[in-house]
């Protein structure tokens, strides 16, 4: 059974008012915590570049844990700068964790 454990909510609420935003998901195999460290910030800026995503732009980020209890991490991400040249261009939103489900369970490719 697929459990969610939320790890930070900072920022949870500018999320979910970004109702009218396009969200493009990715995947980082290579990024560790925390979700703030820049190979987080380039994997979804390099997600918001190729997919040329707007300002208000939503970035969901997931990394499998390859085990223990916590086996997928999903970070979003906020595009605060249009075009996305580099990782200073988005802004960490806040991070769940899933329990029991790996990246591709939750629809990442």
């Amino acid at each position: 059974m697929k459990a969610l454990l939320v790890i930070g909510v900072i920022g949870a609420a500018l999320f979910s008012t970004q109702a009218s935003a396009v969200t493009y998901y990715g995947t980082c195999p290579t990024c560790t915590p925390p979700m703030t460290s820049v190979s987080w910030h380039t994997a979804a800026a390099n997600v918001a570049a190729y997919y040329g995503a707007t300002t208000a732009d939503d970035i969901a980020m997931c990394r499998d844990g390859g085990g223990g209890t916590l086996t997928a991490a999903v970070a979003q991400y906020l595009v605060i700068n249009a075009p996305v040249s580099g990782p200073g261009d988005v802004q960490w939103n806040y991070t769940q964790g899933y329990v029991d489900a790996t990246c591709a369970d939750l629809g990442f490719e």
